[in-house]
């Protein structure tokens, strides 16, 4: 027997950014028994997905790290050009 109503909400799905920020989201589905006429044509209250904002830290750690060395950090170099 099929009980109407929502079912549970899905896990969150993965942060789709390997770094700052991103959006994940949730879903649960309106559960319906289509045998009985009287719940077929019902509908759920409320919202069937969710969002919520990710944070995968920094993104300029990376950066900082490749040209550590030395040379011009490209960020710099892209600002500057955009300036002139």
């Amino acid at each position: 027997m099929l009980i109407e109503g929502w079912s549970e909400w899905d896990s969150w799905s993965p942060c789709p950014v390997t770094c700052g920020f991103g959006q994940r989201a949730r879903r649960k589905v309106c559960l319906e028994d289509p045998k009985d006429e009287m719940v077929a044509n019902a509908t759920c209250r409320g919202v069937a997905r969710q969002t919520e904002r990710c944070d995968m830290g920094p993104c300029g750690s990376m950066v900082e790290d490749k040209f550590e060395g030395g040379g011009p950090d490209p960020v710099d170099l892209y600002l500057s050009k955009t300036r002139e």
